[in-house]
């Protein structure tokens, strides 16, 4: 838990230099790696013990088969900020962090360029296997 509240504090951190929204655009960018995550993790079920999950759709040629994640949007959207603002948890987080050394903010940052980058990399690899293995 303490890597996710690290991450929302940099990204929010980030995103604070007063030409964006840094609560919306902190939220958009968790939400597309949580989702990149979600589909990794159900694909690789998927691959290596055969699961078929009804609610997940498959990438068929010429369809939008994703619309159901821009359905998923607004229902996380609300329980971010409701826990986020409402419950005061942003500011306990803001103020967790905000005294960090600069050798600890270095190798915490790297940590988060590596959740990054392993993320799309596994997305990728995952959908390589797929389409190598299953064929769709």
């Amino acid at each position: 838990m303490q890597f996710f509240k690290y991450y929302y504090y940099r990204l929010y951190s980030y995103y604070s230099n007063g030409g964006s929204i840094p609560f919306f655009s902190t939220f958009c960018l968790i939400f597309i790696f949580g989702l990149i995550n979600l589909i990794t993790i159900i694909n690789l079920l998927t691959l290596i013990f055969g699961f078929q999950f009804g609610f997940f759709p498959t990438i068929k040629s010429g369809t939008i088969s994703y619309f159901w994640s821009l359905l998923l949007l607004i229902p996380c959207y609300w329980i971010f900020n409701l826990h986020l603002k409402k419950r005061g948890m942003h500011e306990l987080i803001m103020n967790e962090f905000k005294q960090e050394t600069l050798s600890r903010r270095r190798v915490n940052g790297w940590l988060l360029i590596f959740y990054f980058v392993a993320s799309g990399v596994l997305f990728v690899l995952i959908l390589w296997l797929r389409q190598k293995i299953r064929g769709y």
